[in-house]
């Protein structure tokens, strides 16, 4: 209780709202009703959303960092923000972001702001098209699952690094690889994706806690939410070696959309994507001709249907999208 009431204190006096009267949303709704106290018990994900939605705009006023963390958060319009919670795209993105926080608002806040620092330090815009790793990779986006949206293949036995350069190379790519997957989702898809690991011809070389230690947190903090399930195929007892190492990474919400599917994997994946999956196809195949030459499936054409936003060039685009509604 304390701590909401601190927050709502924090939000709603000095400067941001002395400047602007009645714009702030906590005074001019006067939303926070007398339970709101019991917000992180109840677990009221729409109330909470709006209350960190108006408390993010209130600090983007003294925190100039936050300017690339939502597009919502570029304005001070805080009525208007408050519908555009509304919109998919911002919806989403609270939710999945309060999640990963167990609905603490200030944790949330502070993992948006970290996340903004984050992109613009990992330079996620500098990144080109050729970046994206495509089939021959370790990561690509591959065919579409049954709700149309872009599944993510992992192939771990084509990751070959010489040294520790290539690792975290490697680990850089595979980061753009399944932003760009991301970007492959429309909102109304939702903000998840099917990861199918393969692990055909997986050896101990392939075993690279380098690569490992630098991607699994990446993925864990800066993508929450993104990943529905893990769907592990041609695994078998040797790998219990492999299974060892990485799993000690994994966070333990990951481990609970794991499912091993074994050698026998078609029925397995028949529940997230369709028969005529491409690269489902290509993995039966192999299986029918261990010591012939199947071609791998293409990489899903990159077909931008999500803005992320928040980072620079991505939260441009969003901006124009809302300018006339900022305009009325």
């Amino acid at each position: 209780r304390g701590r909401i009431q601190g927050m709502r204190a924090a939000c709603c006096s000095g400067a941001c709202c002395s400047r602007r009267p009645g714009r702030s949303l906590a005074i001019s709704r006067g939303w926070l009703p007398q339970g709101a106290r019991q917000l992180q018990h109840r677990r009221r994900p729409h109330q909470t959303m709006v209350y960190l939605h108006s408390t993010l705009v209130c600090h983007q006023m003294k925190r100039p960092a936050l300017l690339h963390s939502s597009s919502a958060l570029r304005h001070n319009q805080s009525l208007t923000l408050l519908h555009m919670t509304e919109k998919i795209p911002d919806r989403q993105r609270l939710v999945r972001w309060l999640d990963a926080a167990r609905f603490d608002v200030e944790d949330a806040f502070n993992r948006l702001h970290d996340h903004a620092a984050w992109w613009k330090a990992y330079g996620l815009d500098n990144f080109s098209s050729d970046d994206e790793f495509d089939t021959c990779g370790p990561l690509s986006a591959c065919g579409e699952d049954r709700q149309g949206k872009p599944t993510m293949v992992a192939r771990p036995g084509m990751h070959l690094p010489e040294n520790k350069e290539d690792s975290l190379r490697a680990a850089r790519r595979c980061v753009y690889t399944m932003q760009r997957g991301i970007e492959r989702l429309s909102p109304q898809q939702g903000s998840s994706l099917i990861l199918i690991f393969d692990c055909q011809g997986v050896q101990r070389r392939n075993c690279d806690l380098t690569f490992a230690r630098e991607l699994i947190p990446i993925f864990d903090k800066q993508f929450p939410g993104r990943l529905e399930r893990v769907l592990i195929i041609n695994n078998h007892w040797t790998m219990r070696f492999f299974w060892v190492a990485i799993s000690a990474l994994l966070p333990a919400d990951v481990k609970k959309k794991i499912r091993f599917c074994g050698r026998g994997f078609r029925e397995d994946l028949l529940d997230f994507i369709r028969e005529d999956h491409p690269y489902m196809q290509y993995a039966l195949q192999v299986q029918e001709q261990p010591l012939g030459c199947v071609p791998l499936p293409p990489r899903l054409p990159y077909e931008p249907k999500y803005v992320e936003a928040g980072p620079h060039g991505s939260a441009a685009r969003s901006l124009e999208q809302i300018k006339p509604a900022l305009a009325g």
